[in-house]
């Protein structure tokens, strides 16, 4: 699975390009999300805008990005539609995962963070 990467300042921006994070993309998705953070991403942003579906392996890749960034880093998404949302919600991952409506948002999140 090939995402688009946009890298900005301090942080790069992951448009996840598929309809699916499901069980056929997940550990592609998942390898790609180690290779950026082994390359030294500090702070990911997740662009969910195409993902109109999310298994639990998608859901378990986010959380293996999340669990893997360094000291001081972060992995926030953005972009969610309500479908999404819903699962993130019913399994409390809303709780763990910061969620913002769009990129500019997100990447002011990671602003003031640093501010």
């Amino acid at each position: 699975m090939k995402c688009k990467i946009l890298p900005q300042a301090e942080t790069t921006i992951v448009v996840v390009g598929r309809s699916r994070l499901d069980a056929s993309v997940a550990s592609d998705f998942k390898g790609e999300l180690a290779a950026l953070i082994k390359e030294g991403a500090q702070n990911l942003i997740i662009d969910l805008n195409a993902v109109e579906f999310i298994d639990s392996t998608g859901i378990g890749s986010l959380v293996s990005g999340l669990k893997s960034m360094p000291s001081g880093g972060g992995l926030v998404l953005c972009n969610v539609k309500q479908r999404v949302m819903d699962l993130l919600e019913l399994t409390w991952l809303d709780k763990v995962l910061d969620v913002y409506p769009d990129q500019e948002t997100a990447l002011e999140s990671f602003a003031k963070q640093d501010g």
